[in-house]
C-alpha cells in the first residue's frame, strides 16, 4: 500500500501536469461513470459497454 503523502503527492503531480482539466476529461464507452454530489457520489453503470470494452 502507499502512504497517503505519496498518493496526494501524485494527485497534485497530475493536476499541474493536466493544468487542471483532468476533470473535464470525457472516456469513449465507459462501463462505469462516477459522479460526484454534494453528500458522496452516483456510480452510473453502463452495461451496454461491457461487451464494447472486451474486444
Amino acid at each position: 500500500t502507499q502512504p497517503h503523502s505519496e498518493v496526494a503527492a501524485l494527485a497534485i503531480f497530475q493536476h499541474l501536469l493536466m493544468d487542471g482539466k483532468e476533470f473535464d476529461l470525457e472516456f469513449e464507452n465507459p462501463v462505469f461513470e462516477v459522479i460526484p454530489t454534494a453528500h458522496g457520489k452516483t456510480v452510473n453503470i453502463h452495461d451496454e459497454n461491457r461487451k464494447i470494452n472486451k474486444e
